[in-house]
């Protein structure tokens, strides 16, 4: 970090069309950025239902823009190519110039995060005058973006689905892996999937608009469970906001034994924690749920929730009820008396949402990672090498198993969790091995591992791979320069050995850029991961290291 705190603007909006999932979002993010040192400010538009509260609950700065002077259906000059310009209250330039000024009193800002259906790159090309880079966030795919990333962290988004709407320089954070989970939720994800067993504690929730009636929807089929064998011991359900679906929910609801009603909640993550089975919509919360693997019947209420909540059942996560308009009460019913009948298969959901999620707890740092992203060299005290322990599993299995890592193993097949816990337990207890995470002002960006590590033998074997795609500028050397010193002078090795495919060029090049030597003229062929390969095999002696290693493995020759 520079002496200068980074600025961020984020322009998002809530209300009772737009729900509260996009602000969600971004305050998660504008936690995580916060962490990092960051100067952060909301700029939304004061519409009706809009939870600006929740962004002074959390000490950030909030810019409020007009509210409407008349509803959107009343505006004619909406854009036509935009499905939700509605959503804005006012007309795309007056947002547009509102939101510059806002800018341009604070001085322009550093980076700009845009999280609003009703935007595209006719918005965001204005302010590239007063924002240095500009992050979108996008679940849609259908309108044109002008940015330098674009997030869309949902199962199932492609690189295809936004080769046209962006500029060829934009990043595509695309997947589960950039998830922005609350905080609050890495601390209670389970060990292991739910039980095999008869749900006894059931979440309804909704969202706290619930525009189509899916909670008193909920509430009726219930009532038809009550006198059942199926019925939970116990419902916990979240309100929508103030209105006819409300007032409908609560005069079902005395009919209902077990039932515990809630306006708001403070900390969903232990009640999604304490639920055995959810009924939910397939936005945001859907993802929370299924890190959690908590077993959940979805309903679609938004269009935008059509991709994601059918790549989260496909992949065994979640069962999807289908659309709020087709699914009714008896639909519900029905579904709740299944999986009353099938605790086998709700254990199985669970298994598959934990696996889908795995690694998600860090998305709001590699997002953050990618938004913070500087073009100087690391500094002395940025970087560390430090022992793996259990908490890094889940982050090391997501890395291993990308395209981009597996691809250049012996082995590049899918590495399953339970296969990763073991190969972990057995590595830590073999005295002959080390394995170590590299991190990058507290983040973790790489793996290093070390075999046969015996200083009486004198020569031992390494292994390494960057785990984020995005990483300061000479963090790969660092790393490995922090990774010999640790061979040389912490575990006491006279040479270090390396192996690479004669098609990594990249890797290669790296061995010889930190000193190592072919050992043979020309690629050997060796009999790895069950076939023959081509590989270059390379040493480092501790005394060739010694005259090549700088004071400090962050600064740059």
């Amino acid at each position: 970090m520079s002496s200068a705190a980074t600025r961020v603007a984020f322009r998002v909006d809530s209300s009772l069309a737009i729900g509260t999932g996009h602000l969600v979002r971004c305050l998660t993010l504008a936690e995580e950025l916060r962490r990092q040192g960051c100067e952060c400010v909301f700029v939304c538009r004061d519409l009706t239902g809009a939870r600006l509260d929740a962004v002074r609950e959390r000490g950030f700065a909030l810019v409020e823009l007009p509210a409407p002077e008349a509803p959107a259906s009343a505006q004619s000059s909406l854009p036509e190519g935009v499905a939700h310009a509605g959503w804005l209250g006012v007309d795309p330039e007056t947002d547009a110039e509102q939101s510059a000024e806002a800018l341009r009193r604070r001085g322009g800002v550093d980076r700009l995060v845009v999280d609003h259906y009703a935007l595209d790159a006719s918005w965001e090309s204005p302010m590239r005058a007063l924002a240095l880079r500009i992050l979108a966030i996008d679940d849609l795919a259908d309108r044109p973006h002008d940015c330098d990333w674009l997030l869309d962290q949902n199962l199932g988004a492609s690189p295809d689905d936004y080769a046209r709407l962006t500029p060829g320089r934009c990043k595509l954070l695309l997947g589960p892996e950039y998830l922005l989970l609350r905080e609050g939720f890495a601390t209670r994800r389970p060990a292991a999937p739910r039980p095999a067993e008869p749900p006894r504690w059931l979440l309804v929730y909704f969202g706290g608009s619930d525009l189509t009636g899916e909670t008193p929807k909920a509430l009726e089929a219930l009532a038809g469970l009550a006198a059942s064998a199926v019925y939970p011991e116990r419902i916990d359900v979240i309100l929508p906001a103030e209105g006819p679906l409300r007032d409908r929910a609560l005069s079902i609801a005395p009919s209902l034994p077990g039932l515990v009603l809630h306006d708001h909640v403070e900390d969903m993550p232990s009640l999604m924690a304490s639920a055995d089975l959810a009924l939910g919509a397939g936005g945001t919360s859907a993802w929370e749920r299924a890190y959690l693997g908590l077993p959940s019947l979805t309903v679609i209420v938004a269009e935008n929730q059509h991709v994601p909540a059918s790549a989260l059942a496909e992949a065994g996560g979640s069962r999807l009820l289908g659309s709020s308009e087709a699914v009714t009460a008896e639909d519900v019913e029905r579904a709740l008396e299944e999986a009353f009948a099938e605790p086998e298969g709700l254990a199985r959901m669970s298994a598959a949402a934990l696996r889908v999620t795995c690694g998600a707890e860090d998305g709001a740092a590699r997002v953050g990672g990618y938004l913070l992203m500087r073009d100087e060299p690391l500094r002395a005290g940025d970087c560390e090498l430090r022992p793996m322990d259990e908490r890094d599993l889940d982050t090391v299995l997501l890395w291993r198993n990308s395209e981009r890592v597996r691809s250049r193993m012996y082995e590049d097949a899918p590495i399953a969790p339970e296969e990763h816990e073991r190969w972990f337990a057995q590595a830590s207890r073999d005295p002959c091995q080390r394995q170590y995470v590299f991190e990058v002002r507290g983040r973790p960006l790489g793996v290093v591992s070390f075999k046969g590590v015996d200083p009486t033998a004198g020569a031992c074997e390494w292994g390494f791979y960057m785990g984020e795609e995005h990483r300061p500028h000479g963090a790969g050397q660092a790393m490995g320069r922090l990774a010999l010193r640790q061979a040389f002078e912490g575990l006491g090795v006279r040479a270090v050995l390396g192996e690479v495919l004669a098609s990594n060029e990249d890797s290669l090049l790296y061995h010889e850029s930190l000193g190592f030597e072919r050992i043979d003229p020309a690629p050997a062929t060796v009999e790895r991961g069950g076939r023959p390969r081509e590989v270059v095999r390379f040493r480092l002696e501790a005394a060739r290291w010694d005259d090549a290693e700088p004071a400090d493995p962050c600064l740059e020759d």
